[in-house]
């Protein structure tokens, strides 16, 4: 026999299903297993790891018009605690017409971009851009990390993280569901790392059997918070929902997002970093369940800040399917890049164990020498400055090409002594 519903009828079986799946498991012990949540890694303070990473991207550009000259953001590697960018290598099959490309500081004064100036394209017309950027890791392993703190006021964390606390359209803190979730994953504790553990535990296992089928079926729900929690969801949505569960609770915490090593082609990776006070930011992988991560595989791009919360691209071909940060704008409403018309690549050349010391003075070195790269990059040059330029970054590609082939890092550390004393030879 067929029953055939009212569509009232309808629409509260529907709104009672979601609610249902929401409470699933609510009354599971939350710090049941807790322990299969990975925890902070110990190592001996005498070895520190160095990795050279290689990350590969390309933006397909299709023009609906033609079109005068205009420009491109891509996003590029973070210089930032642990990661510090080398070297951007524009490759030989690129196709556009690139006149011009600067890398530079966001406007949110953290990110980096790269400002491509893209020429003349015709109606119709298709072109390329496709370019690397290397970076070196010093891997980070949080084994400093306090295993109790306290979970802070708004009034006691520092100002310029109270920006990460906020409600916005994918990170809907204020949402009811999400309070209430938030408040049955605390329940008594007072301490952070307890929270995460829990927070971590709860995304990376929710609704598991609907994420596989999705998975399977490449059927996705939006991935914001909210139906992440009801729907389950990929990354992008686990991310979004540990941030929501976290800043319910007073903690601090972004999508941050990149690019795993040899996984393949990648739209992009997110992942998560919450505040501790007295600490800092700390790296993980909540959507994975894990409350520290090493840094050592992932080509870190780009920190969220709320505003980008409210200005995220479609997930798929489905304009239902919201909530994937933005890792490339073009500036021209003309010109498409299509659903997957951009990806990106990483791939770890080379690890190298050394001594702290060894460890830290090659990445101050790698650090002082992109700085100098960056600035002067940005300038027309011209004269004997640009030839001093130019055999800089030669000495840097030297030096990448060094690092990629070998584990001795005194050669790759002459080759950035050199490219350091050209950069010091021009004059302005």
């Amino acid at each position: 026999m067929v029953f055939i519903l009212g569509k009232k009828t309808t629409s509260l079986l529907v709104v009672w299903l979601l609610i249902s799946l929401s409470f699933t498991s609510l009354g599971t012990n939350i710090d049941k297993n807790i322990n299969n949540v990975e925890q902070v890694a110990k190592t001996s303070y005498e070895e520190q790891d160095l990795v050279l990473l290689h990350g590969e991207f390309y933006l397909t550009l299709d023009a609906l018009e033609s079109v005068d000259s205009f420009n491109v953001k891509y996003v590029f590697p973070l210089d930032y605690q642990f990661q510090v960018p080398i070297l951007l290598y524009l490759l030989n099959d690129s196709t556009a017409d690139i006149l011009d490309y600067k890398i530079q500081t966001d406007d949110d004064g953290l990110n980096k971009i790269v400002n491509f100036t893209i020429g003349h394209m015709e109606k119709n017309e298709k072109s390329k851009i496709h370019f690397s950027a290397w970076a070196l890791v010093k891997n980070e392993k949080f084994e400093d990390l306090p295993s109790n703190v306290k979970i802070p006021t708004k009034e006691e964390l520092p100002e310029d993280t109270k920006q990460w606390l906020v409600s916005t359209e994918v990170v809907q803190v204020d949402h009811p569901l999400i309070k209430l979730r938030a408040k049955l994953l605390r329940g008594f504790t007072d301490n952070i790392i307890t929270l995460v553990k829990r927070v971590a535990k709860f995304t990376c296992n929710h609704k598991w059997i609907l994420f596989y089928l999705e998975c399977k079926l490449n059927f996705w729900f939006s991935q914001d918070a909210l139906t992440t929690l009801l729907l389950s969801g990929d990354c992008p949505g686990k991310s979004h929902l540990g941030c929501a569960l976290l800043r319910a609770n007073g903690v601090p915490a972004r999508v941050i997002y990149g690019v795993p090593a040899n996984t393949g082609w990648y739209a992009s990776h997110s992942m998560v970093e919450y505040y501790v006070p007295g600490y800092g930011w700390v790296f993980s992988e909540l959507p994975q369940g894990y409350i520290t991560y090493e840094p050592i595989t992932r080509l870190i791009l780009r920190i969220s800040f709320p505003w980008e919360e409210n200005d995220t691209i479609n997930y798929s071909r489905s304009e239902r399917v919201i909530g994937l940060h933005r890792w490339y704008w073009i500036g021209n409403e003309n010109i498409t890049s299509g659903v997957i018309g951009s990806m990106m690549h990483n791939t770890l050349e080379n690890e190298i164990v050394t001594d702290p010391v060894t460890a830290n003075e090659t990445f101050n070195l790698t650090r002082t020498v992109y700085i100098l790269y960056e600035y002067y990059q940005q300038m027309d040059l011209e004269g004997d400055n640009l030839i001093h330029f130019q055999n800089a970054v030669s000495y840097q590609k030297e030096a990448v090409f060094e690092l990629t082939d070998s584990d001795n890092l005194f050669d790759y550390t002459s080759f950035l002594e050199k490219a350091k004393y050209e950069y010091k030879q021009i004059i302005l």
